[in-house]
């Protein structure tokens, strides 16, 4: 199991390390040699939050868009300025790694983006998704009664999940994905202990779990879903070790959004308003009118095909789902009563997040220009560790072990189809489209 997680990171690492994007020669005429390691305008936003936070000191971005390469359609505007439409959480604390940089020794993001990007980059994804995948591995080790099961969970947590391919760009969903990892390992070993377990397992539970939450707002109902159980278990300890932990990543949330907004409102709560819908300089905002797949043309059931079986389908892209859904609809006899609760938590939370996004009629867009359903990701660790009952209990079965070898091979290929760059569609969606069965042109 180490070897395949040596493996993995070291492919994570050199895919980091290969990231870049050259400058058009227009866009700098007297440096066209230039590369930049944002990859879209995605992570471009949050890279301006940076810049901006320690260069300038303000949140507002006004200055860096203007700058060839830095330009980006997620922003807003608010009181004659504009900011990034993300919430800044993350970007604060990339900035603290960036202010050394800047400050003391000189180097900026403008003319050491490379070395810069890609070096945060491993600090901020890397190293997490690592650390995430030796706590999910003792876990998986220690749950799974058959060599066969452990090591499918393991080469599907390392080779066959979004979040590698999501690691090469700033983004929020791997923050979620290694923060759930972090919490569910110190569930787990709460629910392996005694209640003589320690109050310090309850604190991380909560802070990681709150941090979660604040990468991934839908990700509160863990917060819930965890709190009510270990209130059941041991009042006292989570009123003295969970809460204050949820308390610590939620008031930092609070605070760094007040300063940017204004509020303690995310600025993307606001989609659709003014402060997305705008005109400047005569210039309206990509916002009033997005195009290709952000227009948001399909209806409810084309939605729900397309986000399960379709182009940006959970099962027809991953469809180790199938393992997992087999689990959620049929418990198997002999797992642990902590696998089982993780089992059905994980159940229930996929069930309500997927259905929060469906009410979201207004941005039916799959998470834009993605390889996935970008907003679910941050789910796998759950769904890997809830596949294991149903692996166990087939293990021996030939045609289960092929049909699990089809299921992985295809994931691994949708995972990797743009293993450089997560901001470009599925390959069912590339196909498709080259086919003529869809067209969001």
């Amino acid at each position: 199991m180490r070897w395949l997680i040596l493996v993995g990171f070291v492919i994570l690492t050199a895919r980091i390390l290969n990231v870049a994007v050259t400058y058009k020669p227009h866009e700098i005429p007297r440096r066209p040699e230039l590369q930049r390691a944002m990859l879209s305008a995605n992570d471009r936003s949050r890279w301006c939050t940076v810049r901006s936070l320690v260069e300038q000191g303000t949140f507002r971005i006004d200055d860096i868009i203007q700058q060839p390469g830095w330009n980006t359609i997620d922003k807003v505007h608010k009181d004659g300025h504009f900011y990034s439409s993300k919430p800044p959480f993350l970007s604060v604390l990339v900035a603290a790694a960036y202010w050394p940089c800047y400050r003391i020794i000189g180097w900026d993001l403008l003319n050491q983006n490379l070395f810069l990007v890609r070096t945060l980059l491993i600090l901020f994804q890397a190293i997490p998704l690592l650390i995430a995948w030796c706590l999910a591995t003792r876990i998986i080790v220690q749950e799974g009664r058959t060599e066969f099961a452990r090591l499918y969970a393991v080469l599907t947590l390392v080779y066959g999940s979004f979040l590698t391919t999501f690691a090469v760009t700033l983004n929020n969903h791997d923050s979620a994905g290694c923060a759930l990892v972090f919490a569910l390992w110190n569930l787990w070993r709460i629910l392996n202990a005694d209640e003589s377990s320690r109050i310090w397992n309850y604190f991380w539970v909560g802070f990681w779990t709150a941090f979660t939450a604040c990468c991934e707002l839908p990700a509160a109902l863990m917060i819930v879903l965890f709190g009510l159980w270990l209130l059941f278990r041991s009042p006292g300890k989570t009123v003295r070790g969970y809460l204050p932990g949820v308390l610590i990543p939620l008031v930092f949330f609070v605070m760094t959004n007040y300063a940017a907004t204004g509020t303690w409102k995310p600025f993307y709560t606001g989609f659709g308003t003014e402060l997305y819908n705008y005109t400047v300089n005569g210039r309206p905002s990509y916002w009033s009118n997005p195009q290709g797949i952000d227009r948001s043309r399909d209806s409810f059931p084309v939605y729900l095909f397309h986000c399960l079986l379709g182009h940006h389908g959970l099962i027809s892209l991953t469809p180790v789902m199938l393992l997992t859904i087999w689990s959620w609809w049929k418990r198997s006899p002999g797992s642990s009563p902590a696998l089982g609760l993780l089992n059905r938590l994980s159940c229930l939370a996929t069930l309500i997040v997927f259905g929060f996004y469906l009410t979201k009629t207004q941005s039916y867009n799959y998470g834009g220009m993605t390889c996935g359903l970008r907003w679910m990701f941050w789910l796998t660790p759950l769904w890997i560790l809830a596949m294991l009952p149903v692996l166990d209990r087939y293990s021996r079965s030939f045609r289960f072990r092929s049909f699990c070898a089809v299921c992985l091979a295809i994931t691994v290929f949708s995972v990797h189809w743009e293993a450089t760059n997560p901001w470009r569609h599925p390959w069912i969606f590339v196909w498709w489209e080259q086919w003529g069965w869809i067209s969001y042109k």
